[in-house]
């Protein structure tokens, strides 16, 4: 489906993205998006068992027009992640795109939480999209691409881009911020600039 024309600086057609946790919600929205958009998609796991919820996802990534690959892999294993990173290149001829939608919820109040609760978040939530940015990091460096994207607020891992910004790059955050589709985000700075503070 393609992009209305007001949208088309949004497109990101015949770019290549790897979406890790697409069996939930966050990662099946971030499929069809970017699916919607003109993205080759491949779809992956964050854990065993899931295979149902990810060909759920995969149908409604075919409803906008592309039949996305997938990866049934654990997330936390990081020999899964490479190969998942390795296949998705194989797959789509390349990988542009990385969306880590990990998600193992977990609530309780602090004063009734041990140590090895604490350990479980840091690993299913924290670790695995460490190990994740890493793996595929690895993959995309190798093939020099220009535009390594990261999402779940993990930065960006490739070299800053060593020139100065042109004003119009502007544009793509300033209107996401204040459409009706950032209505439920608040108090947050989106950093425009290269890849810089990823280096301080």
């Amino acid at each position: 489906m393609a992009l209305p024309e007001g949208l088309k600086d949004f497109s990101v057609a015949g770019k290549a993205a790897l979406i890790i946790g697409a069996e939930h919600p966050v990662g099946r929205v971030a499929a069809i998006t970017l699916a919607e958009a003109g993205a080759k998609v491949m779809l992956a796991s964050q854990e065993p068992g899931t295979d149902e919820a990810l060909k759920e996802t995969a149908k409604a990534v075919e409803a906008a027009g592309f039949k996305p690959a997938i990866q049934v892999q654990h997330a936390a294993i990081r020999a899964d992640l490479a190969a998942t990173a390795d296949l998705a290149v194989s797959e789509l001829g390349g990988l542009d795109i990385l969306v880590t939608a990990l998600d193992k919820p977990f609530y309780a109040p602090v004063e009734a939480t041990d140590d090895s609760a604490f350990d479980r978040v840091m690993e299913d939530n924290f670790k695995t999209v460490w190990m994740t940015c890493q793996e595929v990091g690895r993959v995309m460096l190798s093939r020099g691409g220009s535009d390594r994207k990261y999402q779940h607020g993990d930065g960006g891992a490739g070299r800053a881009q060593r020139r100065a910004l042109l004003c119009e790059e502007i544009a793509g955050a300033l209107l996401y911020l204040v459409s009706p589709v950032a209505g439920f985000v608040t108090g947050e700075s989106i950093a425009v600039d290269g890849g810089l503070l990823c280096r301080v």
